[in-house]
């Protein structure tokens, strides 16, 4: 969406309104408008005239702490579902916030039937950490987020009914289960992406699924073991949040 780095007086003012839209183009999140006037190659001066009238048209929304996200009437015209629409309106903020104080990436997912579904990521300092996108069908035994709603979803299909993929250990996964259902997290290191851990939390039971917040680092961090408290600090926010749409899960 975003164009090429052409001078700002070079483009028309729908030029400039679609650089600002395609500053989210990367899943980063919410954005001040520093960091969109960056993305877009526009003076800060500039980028802000443009982002004020996008929030008032509803094209970008402006969070209580002062950075901006897209907005309902984008969201309405890109054809999002509206239940992720729900979600990502009610978890960006506490998300992002756990992002600025702990400096890692965050995603959330969402079980739903037998797979589970990417709603939102947020890339940390580490930009070597690999991120799923909106959407993606993540694998379960391979990531701390599906081995934890193995642990604490209700009615979720037995993970073994099926040939486990390459590289994978009944043994380990039936520890990893175990260690979740006791402590209400799960970890994983290395089994989703060489070189990065994760530490995965529940959110919320919903009424198309089951929601998981999980913090990413790499697997050299030695922060990982200390994340668990903040993480469910953050998933109570968004619990919270969410309000009556959501039942506590784990």
């Amino acid at each position: 969406m975003a164009g090429g780095r052409t001078s700002a007086d070079a483009r028309s003012a729908t030029g400039r309104t679609l650089d600002i839209l395609g500053a989210f183009e990367r899943g980063d999140g919410a954005l001040t408008v520093k960091e969109i006037a960056a993305a877009a190659h526009l003076p800060v001066s500039t980028t802000y005239r443009v982002v004020k009238d996008l929030v008032a048209w509803g094209g970008l929304e402006r969070l209580a702490d002062g950075l901006y996200v897209p907005g309902e009437r984008l969201r309405q015209i890109t054809g999002a579902p509206s239940w992720h629409q729900g979600l990502r309106d009610a978890c960006v903020p506490a998300v992002y916030r756990f992002v600025v104080d702990s400096g890692h990436a965050v995603a959330l997912s969402l079980w739903n039937g037998d797979r589970l579904l990417c709603v939102e990521t947020i890339l940390g300092r580490h930009t070597t950490i690999e991120l799923a996108s909106p959407g993606d069908e993540l694998p379960v035994l391979a990531t701390s987020a599906g081995k934890l709603m193995i642990a604490t979803a209700p009615s979720v299909v037995d993970p073994f009914a099926n040939p486990l993929p390459p590289g994978t250990n009944a043994k380990t996964i039936t520890r990893q289960v175990a260690f979740a259902r006791t402590n209400g997290y799960c970890t994983a290191y290395g089994e989703a992406a060489s070189g990065q851990a994760s530490l995965s939390v529940p959110v919320a039971g919903l009424p198309n699924g089951y929601l998981a917040l999980t913090v990413l680092t790499p697997v050299t961090d030695p922060a990982l073991p200390r994340l668990v408290e903040p993480l469910r600090t953050a998933a109570a926010t968004v619990r919270t949040a969410l309000g009556t749409r959501v039942t506590q899960v784990g």
